[in-house]
């Protein structure tokens, strides 16, 4: 692979994503990757007071894996009492401009503990100058 491929194929830079739960209901996000492997996300779903941050690598010519965590708030509490974490793993299109997979989302307790986990599928178009 070229490094004019490589840079076609690197998810960095930001995208608007979509997260579909097995109950068909959708989460969108603002998600953020740099060069230096860092993930920062924002999402619509969760009371969470927080963006959610993480890292990222590739794993092939158009495939990658990454993670966020973040912290979740019930309304009015002051202190979190959920920590998720997001993992997918996904795979460009042939132009670069989107990308799909499987994710998951794990839930735990503050000590870090499993207490849940989510399957869901992942697709996501990069942000360009145009609406």
């Amino acid at each position: 692979m070229s490094n004019s491929e490589q840079d076609v194929f690197s998810p960095v830079g930001v995208w608007q994503s979509s997260i579909t739960f097995p109950n068909g209901s959708v989460q969108r996000s603002l998600v953020q990757y740099s060069q230096d492997g860092n993930v920062t996300e924002a999402s619509t779903r969760f009371a969470s007071r927080l963006t959610g941050l993480g890292l990222w690598r590739r794993t092939g010519d158009r495939t990658f894996e990454g993670f966020f965590e973040k912290f979740l708030f019930e309304v009015g509490e002051e202190a979190p009492k959920v920590w998720v974490r997001v993992a997918y793993n996904v795979t460009m299109n042939e132009t670069g401009d989107a990308y799909e997979g499987e994710a998951k989302g794990i839930f735990m307790s503050m000590d870090r503990k499993v207490t849940s986990s989510v399957p869901t599928k992942v697709k996501a178009e990069r942000l360009g100058w145009s609406v």
